[in-house]
């Protein structure tokens, strides 16, 4: 599994995971891989240029209590596994943090030689490419950097 930063797309992984993990475990590897806090809700999406205009979701804001979530949105936390998002297709979108909006393109690379025998959790970091970004940016240097460009 290739997961591509949509911003900097040198910034990638390549991953070995089981088909048995859930969303939730599968979001929580790729965001703590990129150095992030698994501090914010997340979703899974079919369309890779606008979540929006998705047919195929999966969100935790479905799992969760009293909040408001996407009509016909599935959950991530107990009843869809890795197998499932990738059933149809090669690719999907991984959106974390809808406020910064980090977005990172999910690419099966080689599904022939499915990872047997081994436990429910599995995943395995294979390469690490570019540097990953900084979660929280200061804001001084972000407003800095905007006027010197």
């Amino acid at each position: 599994m290739k997961v591509t930063n949509k911003r900097e797309k040198a910034n990638y992984k390549v991953l070995e995971v089981s088909a048995d993990i859930t969303l939730y475990k599968f979001a929580e590897i790729i965001v703590k891989r990129f150095g992030f806090y698994f501090d914010h809700s997340f979703g899974f999406y079919d369309n890779l240029e606008d979540h929006f205009k998705s047919k195929e979701i999966y969100e935790l804001f479905t799992d969760l209590d009293d909040v408001e979530h996407t009509p016909g949105a599935k959950g991530v936390r107990k009843y869809y596994f890795v197998s499932d998002l990738f059933k149809n297709r090669k690719k999907m979108l991984f959106l974390f943090d809808y406020g910064d909006t980090w977005e990172f393109i999910l690419e099966v690379l080689d599904d022939s030689q499915r990872v047997q025998d081994v436990p429910k959790n599995y995943y395995k970091l294979y390469e690490s490419h570019g540097e990953d970004p900084e979660q929280y940016p200061d804001i001084e240097d972000e407003v800095e950097e905007k006027f010197i460009n």
